[in-house]
């Protein structure tokens, strides 16, 4: 009868052991899966940001392109676009870009060149048919969901050229665990 007692109680402790064992197996795949899937999302995310600031314009054909022209950022987060600028005189421009927010009660809004750490930038000697790419920091302080932009003026330009161009900018709300 003993035996028989301590077969019971053997195997309902391995049924036991069992269970939890594939129980836990389970919670830890579920917890990889998910952990994956949001790293998929940050480098889906970051190859488009990515592919934006390589694959745009190789070859401009405006004084004045902004690249890309729309960009969304999370509240607090921050964005790169290109300022591109080309020469289509046949003399050396002497130049220097300018920014501000669109809407100038927008105070959460901030752009600002990586050249300079400012909203203005260096100033650039571009060659008869050369062009030159500044980058733009565009950044939301926590402001709230909305939609505004930085305008790009370039001074120095050639007259009749259309030396004012605009990036728009979606600030969007959070998303993740971590907020």
């Amino acid at each position: 009868m003993k035996s028989q007692r301590g077969a019971i109680q053997l195997s309902m402790s391995t049924i036991i052991v069992v269970v939890l064992g594939v129980t836990l197996l389970i919670l830890g795949l579920v917890f990889i899966r998910s952990l994956m899937g949001g790293l998929g999302d940050v480098s889906k995310t970051t190859m488009d940001q990515a592919k934006s600031m390589l694959g745009g314009l190789e070859d401009p054909n405006r004084f004045l392109t902004v690249s890309p022209s729309q960009i969304e950022i999370e509240q607090g987060g921050d964005a790169a676009i290109k300022v591109i600028i080309l020469n289509q005189d046949r003399e050396t421009l002497k130049v220097q870009a300018k920014t501000a927010p669109v809407k100038s009660d927008d105070k959460d809004i901030e752009c600002i060149f990586f050249d300079t750490a400012s909203a203005t930038s260096e100033n650039y000697e571009i060659g008869s048919g050369k062009y030159e790419i500044i980058p733009l920091l565009i950044a939301d302080s926590e402001g709230p969901i909305r939609t505004s932009g930085c305008k790009v003026e370039i001074l120095g330009g050639p007259a009749g050229e259309d030396s004012t161009e605009t990036a728009i900018v979606r600030v969007e709300a959070k998303t993740g665990i971590f907020e």
